[in-house]
């Protein structure tokens, strides 16, 4: 008499090592998960970081035109005076530069759907606008106009917020 293939040994070793496989599996999906979690957390991290740093030195090279200029306008130096303050100048533009790059990678990251989209917009949504809107003439230049800025993605993001706020 032959047994039923269902209550043999061999059959109930396979369906055990099934559940194994299927156990290690879904253990193995989880981890995974919380390892993508925990780098997309780093990650926003880091770019928060590149932003203060870029505002810091920025801010750095303000304050720095600043106090050569002492109150004075940049039309009243003299010669020598007005050379430095060209230098001072370019250092200044080559930070906001730093600055807007940051901003655009940022920018770049949410588009690419790389950061956490939510937790940008409660962080970032009010920046993107004040950037789009800024009169300082060194940020404007560099943003305005729309079509002549290398700044794309600054500027796709703020649509996409806009429209956001537009549907809720």
């Amino acid at each position: 008499m032959k047994i039923p293939f269902w209550e043999t040994p061999a059959f109930w070793i396979s369906i055990v090592s099934l559940l194994f496989a299927v156990i290690a599996i879904i253990v193995s999906w989880k981890a995974s998960n919380k390892a993508n979690q925990i780098a997309t957390g780093e990650s926003e991290s880091n770019l928060r970081n590149l932003i203060s740093q870029a505002r810091q030195h920025m801010e750095d090279r303000a304050l720095h035109i600043s106090g050569f200029l002492k109150g004075r306008k940049s039309k009243d130096l003299k010669l020598q005076e007005k050379k430095v303050f060209e230098g001072l100048l370019k250092a200044y533009k080559s930070a906001v530069e730093d600055w807007l790059n940051a901003y655009e990678e940022t920018c770049a990251r949410y588009l690419d759907n790389k950061i956490d989209k939510k937790r940008f917009c409660k962080t970032y949504k009010t920046e993107i606008k004040n950037i789009i809107e800024e009169n300082t003439k060194e940020i404007y230049e560099l943003m305005h106009p729309k079509e002549k800025s290398k700044y794309n993605s600054i500027w796709e993001v703020d649509e996409d917020l806009k429209n956001k706020k537009d549907k809720a």
